[in-house]
């Protein structure tokens, strides 16, 4: 097995680092999904009655990814998160405050420890300047035990750079365990809403988790989003938005009525035709481009003025509103009625799909 990439746009490694800090704080470990055309983020939790899921898909330009074989032409590795931030921002810091982190880890006879992290790095005289990470390499490779070899380029106050090695264990999952890491196909939700600026439900969401256990989110076609919670029966606090994006899948009542409604269901999907909805959209979900048009009230049928609910746990919520270091380009919420809400995060080139199951009351 055989994998690599690497860049030289420091605006690339930045949003690496940043995607990689953002599924950071959603888990602490995940599913490293090695592919020649993207790498994949994947964690999905263990739970009796359904546990939350990420997937989170990442593009670069130089790759090289060789599997097993041909048919299984890709590598799944086990990754702690925290291990990979801590070496990502141990060359951020580096990089703006110019000191030198030079470090490494003794290792006993039994080799490297499954929580370990090796540090190896050439010596360099950056104190007190200002240095920028000019490159980022990625490889897999075997120190005893299968390792993540990061390699951090950095220009030095002589003029010449200096390069930093960072080896992550990591376990390599075998091939019978590779379809519980595939991206699983949307749900039949009932409506997708895009949901207004993080910063605007980001205070909400971390003064009313003090207080309460769920928040209840409603959302119907004709662009209406509810996010309520109940303080203990004393009190009940609802925030409101009108006029967002929506989509409502829900039938309306003539087709309840007519016997061909299996045969012309239309396929649920986030990405919806142009002109439908309360304002269709019609774009790319890689480039996020696209436009919108509004209709007026009187074209919103029953079906979409319908109410769409689910209870979620609070804590997940305001831990997904506070682990984007970027603005999202679009932030849509699929809702299946009292069952489940996925979040979508798109990017300019990463998509996050995050799912929460609903909670009882």
């Amino acid at each position: 097995m055989k994998f690599r990439i690497r860049t030289i746009d420091s605006g690339c490694i930045e949003h690496f680092v940043n995607i990689v800090h953002m599924v950071s704080g959603l888990t602490k470990s995940a599913i490293l999904r090695l592919r020649k055309s993207s790498f994949c983020l994947v964690f999905k939790e263990r739970a009796v009655y359904g546990g939350v899921s990420v997937y989170c898909e990442v593009d670069y330009v130089k790759r090289i990814c060789e599997g097993l074989s041909a048919e299984k032409d890709e590598i799944l590795l086990e990754v702690v998160l925290d291990q990979l931030v801590n070496c990502l921002r141990i060359g951020a810091v580096a990089s703006v405050g110019g000191s030198t982190f030079a470090a490494s880890t003794t290792v006993g006879s039994a080799g490297v420890g499954p929580n370990s992290t090796l540090i190896t790095s050439y010596p360099g005289f950056a104190h007190h300047s200002s240095l920028a990470v000019h490159g980022l390499k990625i490889k897999l490779v075997r120190r005893k035990l299968p390792c993540l070899a990061l390699e951090l380029e950095q220009a030095s106050v002589t003029g010449r750079s200096r390069a930093v090695w960072h080896f992550i264990p990591v376990h390599v999952v075998p091939p019978r365990l590779w379809d519980e890491f595939s991206e699983l196909p949307d749900p039949d939700f009932d409506v997708s809403i895009f949901f207004p600026a993080i910063k605007v439900l980001r205070p909400f969401a971390d003064r009313m988790r003090k207080f309460a256990k769920f928040i209840v989110i409603s959302a119907n076609g004709a662009g209406e989003l509810i996010l309520g919670v109940n303080v203990e029966t004393l009190a009940r606090v609802r925030l409101t938005f009108r006029g967002l994006r929506a989509r409502s899948w829900l039938p309306s009542a003539s087709a309840l009525e007519s016997e061909d409604e299996e045969a012309n269901e239309e396929p649920r999907s986030a990405i919806w035709a142009e002109g439908e909805g309360k304002q269709g959209v019609c774009r790319n979900s890689r480039t996020g481009e696209g436009m919108a048009r509004t209709n007026t009230m009187d074209d919103v049928g029953d079906a979409d003025r319908r109410l769409v609910s689910v209870s979620l746990d609070i804590r997940r919520f305001a831990q997904l509103l506070s682990c984007p270091r970027i603005t999202p380009t679009w932030f849509v919420c699929n809702i299946v009625h009292e069952q489940m809400a996925q979040f979508v995060f798109l990017f300019d080139s990463c998509k996050l799909k995050y799912n929460i199951p609903a909670s009882a009351l």
